[in-house]
């Protein structure tokens, strides 16, 4: 490790006479790995990217050329409030994660680590700690420019994140049934009905956040951690694609909501029933955000649309 940080002040002492790997000239002879380094340190781009396109190899993260089907990468503005003191980094990763989840975050959004811990009033290190555990979690992707996108999530892996959280999300619900209390079950009642309202308001954003808070009030009930943050996991996925759940407004059907059933089955503390619930809704909900993104990218899918 000294020799290495000894070579790479050697290196930037002499910028100028800095040559590429296998460069030749006045400049001092380095490594691939060097180089590398030393554009790194410098907060310049890495090489790596234009490698990459000589080969005709498209870097991971990068914007999409005019022309393509994927939707261009946008900066996203997100209206945050300004963090605390203490625990700056874990702050910032909840308030993505609820962003993610709630769909307030979309596919392809760009995200600055500056930019936001301006909007914040922190420094950059805390923001970019916890965007870089949003990358490990597989919720956010690495970009140029100290920057981070937001997954564009195909239709063959929604498919399969669904099948997931029938699994996981069913066995939740069926454990939370036993355990289920009183005052929790009146509370997801509230809930429910406040999302209806938002529904036939056609207000996505305030269903959305409904939405999620009444699925992991319920998942919390069956009091397992793990679980609970394998499913939440999943929703960091799936979360940026939820706005195409909701049809447009001259198509709700306004008729029962799977919850009503689910709600109902909770009160008579029928396990079975309660995780069919949960899985015939993600069935249900995959379908038609499938279906609405094929309308998006004008594929033959056919449209189904129901009141979830």
């Amino acid at each position: 490790m000294l020799v290495a940080a000894s070579r790479l002040r050697e290196m930037r002492l002499i910028e100028p006479s800095v040559g590429a790997p296998g460069a030749g000239g006045p400049g001092i002879v380095v490594t691939d790995t060097e180089y590398i380094l030393y554009r790194i340190l410098l907060n310049a781009q890495p090489c790596l990217h234009s490698r990459q396109r000589q080969h005709g190899i498209a870097p991971r993260g990068a914007i999409p050329i005019s022309g393509t089907r994927e939707r261009p990468r946008e900066d996203v503005a997100l209206d945050l409030p300004e963090a605390p003191r203490g625990g700056l980094a874990g702050f910032v990763e909840q308030t993505l994660k609820q962003a993610l989840m709630e769909g307030r975050l979309k596919r392809g959004e760009r995200l600055v680590t500056r930019d936001l811990a301006t909007r914040l009033g922190t420094s950059p290190t805390p923001v970019r700690e916890a965007l870089l555990k949003l990358v490990a979690a597989g919720a956010l992707e690495a970009a140029p420019a100290q920057a981070f996108t937001v997954p564009v999530v195909t239709v063959r892996e929604y498919r399969e994140l669904a099948d997931i959280r029938r699994t996981v999300e069913g066995l939740a619900a069926e454990r939370a049934t036993i355990a289920m209390r009183p005052d929790v079950l009146d509370t997801l009642h509230a809930i429910n009905a406040a999302y209806r309202a938002a529904r036939l308001g056609h207000d996505v954003a305030e269903a959305l956040r409904l939405n999620r808070t009444f699925r992991f009030m319920l998942y919390e009930a069956a009091d397992m951690p793990t679980l609970l943050d394998m499913i939440e996991r999943l929703w960091l996925r799936i979360g940026p694609s939820l706005n195409h759940l909701y049809p447009r407004p001259n198509e709700v059907d306004l008729g029962r909501h799977s919850y009503d059933d689910l709600l109902d089955a909770l009160r008579l503390r029928d396990a079975a029933a309660v995780r069919a619930s949960i899985e015939r809704a993600i069935i249900a909900g995959t379908e038609i955000l499938i279906a609405n993104l094929a309308d998006e990218e004008d594929l033959p899918v056919k449209r189904r649309v129901s009141f979830l």
